[in-house]
């Protein structure tokens, strides 16, 4: 006799169990206990301090900026950062002369220089020269090192007069004459 398949008795299906899960659930129940009252007193208690806390931050905030607070505050640790951002050898080449002969004005501190590089016709590269944001120059450059070390010798002696002219011109803006009284 031949049995048929859908006669035979099949085992039933296994059931997961899941036993972790009211664990779980006291446990953050607990947690949730212990936790919320210490939040609702933690924000009972500043409430009465927070319009003085605003007082505090506006006052500062208001406060005029010179450059006594500038010297006092440095947000950034590393100043006078010459970056290199170029491509290929030509502007590699450029960087490398730019960086062998750069000196930085005496006086000039919290500049970033960043050398930008963006390719052109033929095998021409056009190179442009940023200080804080600023773009001082651009110019194309030939695979040719004695043109690449004319316009290098031009950029450091570009950047080194801004950043003369652009400490010249911060000092004369804080100065003394330059604070007015308030009164109009």
């Amino acid at each position: 006799m031949r049995r048929s398949k859908k006669n035979e008795a099949q085992p039933p299906n296994p059931v997961l169990i899941l036993w972790w899960r009211p664990w779980v659930m006291g446990l953050s129940c607990m947690l949730l206990g212990w936790t919320a009252p210490a939040v609702g007193l933690a924000q009972a208690k500043p409430a009465a301090a927070l319009p003085r806390q605003v007082e505090d931050a506006l006052r500062r905030v208001m406060q005029p900026d010179s450059a006594a607070t500038r010297a006092k505050f440095r947000p950034t640790e590393i100043e006078g950062l010459v970056v290199d951002q170029t491509i290929t050898k030509v502007g590699h080449d450029f960087y490398d002369v730019f960086y062998t002969r750069w000196e930085a004005p005496p006086g000039a501190s919290d500049f970033t220089v960043i050398i930008h590089e963006k390719p052109a016709r033929g095998t021409a590269t056009l190179v442009s020269v940023e200080v804080n944001d600023s773009e001082i120059m651009e110019l194309p450059l030939q695979p040719k090192f004695d043109v690449v070390e004319a316009a290098a010798q031009d950029a450091v002696a570009s950047v080194q007069e801004y950043l003369a002219n652009y400490e010249a011109i911060r000092r004369q803006l804080d100065g003394a004459d330059q604070s007015g009284s308030g009164i109009f």
